[in-house]
Parts: structure tokens; sequence; C-alpha cells
């Protein structure tokens, strides 16, 4: 939500808040532009609303609330408050003391909305491994710095030298730049590693595996090469046009994250009908003993990782020993 326009945004230097020799019809003109950006990202969250919803109520409103609930909401209407910057665009917030108080609540909500992301990709991530703990220790860590980094930049905050505003922001676009590409190309690299491990005998289709290697691919894609983007051209370009698609960055990556649990819980109960309909005891084998998990309870535990994934190396190599036995 950051950059020219968010409430967020900070003067890039001390001549950057003073008057600058700008005729009306360019400064209409970068108004307008800017006002078109905004609303496009403001469409792109509420037209994904509209797409995904009817399986938002199925999946998420209609199960225990669990982890993956919470981080589900916090990336699904933290988004919302987005809308609040267009008004202002539009001069519908009231006097400049109401827009400062409002844009306090958006800041917060960009920052937790960032924070649920960092988390959801991070224990994805960190399940896929096998949970191993230099996963966990390394993504958690740089995710902390993030969200830190982020706090720092919030409205209100106030700094002695204006440079440090800058500073700040570009230090965030490093950092998350580092965490998606890290988290994406491990997430990758773990799909490819199981299907390495696939027998040629065994069917991959509708497995958990491509959901995985296709979230991670999208991801990257996506997420990754628009935050590096925006990067690239906020040293190539001057004025609001050095962050242009910041206002994209992160309502993006809310999306997709929110999308990936939306996937991965449609393909848990895809599992559960398929295993019913063939009158097995299980649930699905690529799942991670979902099933076994939930007949103990510990599947609808509020603090389960089920809802992140599983390993699918370690769930492919049970599948090819049960398939040889």
């Amino acid at each position: 939500m950051k950059g020219p326009y968010s409430p967020r945004s900070k003067p890039a230097s001390p001549r950057a808040s003073m008057p600058s020799k700008v005729s009306p019809a360019a400064a209409a003109e970068s108004a307008f532009i800017r006002m078109c950006v905004q609303s496009s990202s403001v469409a792109l969250i509420w037209y994904d609303y509209y797409l995904t919803f009817p399986r938002e109520v199925r999946y998420i409103w209609s199960q225990r609330v669990k982890l993956s609930t919470v981080f589900y909401f916090l990336c699904r209407y933290s988004m919302i408050v987005n809308v609040l910057y267009l008004f202002k665009l539009l001069n519908m917030l009231g006097t400049p003391a109401v827009q400062d108080k409002l844009f306090i609540a958006v800041d917060l909500a960009s920052v937790l909305a960032r924070a649920s992301v960092i988390a959801i990709f991070t224990l994805r991530t960190y399940v896929v491994w096998g949970r191993h703990w230099l996963i966990l220790a390394t993504l958690g860590l740089l995710g902390c710095i993030c969200v830190v980094v982020d706090l720092l930049d919030m409205r209100g905050i106030t700094y002695s030298n204006p440079e440090i505003p800058l500073l700040v922001a570009k230090v965030l676009s490093y950092l998350m730049v580092a965490f998606e590409t890290l988290a994406s190309t491990l997430t990758i690299w773990r799909a490819v590693q199981a299907i390495r491990e696939t027998k040629h005998s065994q069917s991959l289709e509708d497995n958990l595996i491509f959901l995985i290697l296709k979230q991670g691919i999208l991801y990257f894609l996506v997420v990754v090469c628009l935050t590096t983007a925006a990067v690239v051209v906020n040293y190539i370009k001057e004025g609001f046009w050095q962050r242009l698609l910041s206002a994209f960055v992160l309502p993006v990556s809310a999306i997709l994250a929110a999308r990936f649990l939306l996937h991965l819980r449609h393909w848990e109960a895809k599992q559960h009908k398929q295993s019913a309909t063939a009158n097995l005891p299980g649930s699905g084998i690529e799942f991670g003993g979902t099933t076994t998990l939930a007949s103990n309870g510990l599947h609808t535990s509020v603090f389960t990782l089920n809802d992140f994934g599983d390993d699918p190396v370690a769930e492919r190599r049970r599948e090819t020993s049960q398939w040889e036995d």
C-alpha cells in the first residue's frame, strides 16, 4: 500500500516537500493518473472478493476458527481500508485532522496484512520442508525484521532527518524482495524434489505436489517480479512514478496468500470426498495424515499447521513404499 497512492508516502527529500513549479495541466494529469492507479488497485481487491466469496463461505466461514483462518481474514479484509485513500484523492474524507486519524488505521491494517502474508508463506515453506527448524528460523527472522521496518514506516512517526523515511521504505522493499524470493525458491525446489521421487507408475493428477508447485511459481512470477520491478522503477523514475507499482504489491500479495489457503482447503475437502466415496479410512495420502489427526481431534486445533500443507517429499516416499508393498 505504500507509494504515491498511499497515505504512508513521505517526502524523499526536504525539497520534495517544497512547492514545485508544476503547471496546472501537469498537476491535473498527475492527480488523474494517481487516482486511476489507486482505483484499479481497489477494483482488483473487490473483484477478487467477488470471485472467491463462494469458496470463502464454504471453506472459511463454515469451519472452525484456526490459525490459518485468522491469517486469512487479516489478508483478505485488511485491504478493504485501501479504499480510504481513494476517498482521500476524491476529497471525501473531511478535514486533514480526520484524514490523519483514518490513515493511522490504514497504516496499521497494512502492517497486519503484510505480517499475515509473511506468516502464511513462512509457515508454508516450513511445513513443506518437513518442519525443519532452520527454515523457520531463517524465514521467521527475516519476516520479523520486515514487520519491524514496516512499523517504522507508519504515518505519525517523525524523524529529525527527512531522508530517513525514504531509507526505511527502500530497506523494506529490499527485505521483502529477499523474503519473497527465498520463500518461493525454497517452495518450488521442494516441489521439484517431490516430483523426482515420483515413480512412473504413480499419477500426479490432482496431487498436492502440483498445487504447491503451481502456487509457488505463481507467487514468484507475480509478487516477486512485481516487487522487484517496483524497486527498479524507484531508481529509474522520478516523482510519483518512482513507486508506481507500489499500489499493487501488498494487495496482490494478500490476494495470493488468501487464495493459497482457499486452494489448500478445497484440495483437502476434495480428498475427503474422494476417500468417502471410495469407502477408504483415510482422507488422502498426500495431505500428511490429515484423517489421523482429525480422528484424534488434533486437526481441528486452533494452532494446527496442517492448513499450510505438508512435506510433499516425505508423503511421496511413503506413497511409493505403499505402492511397492
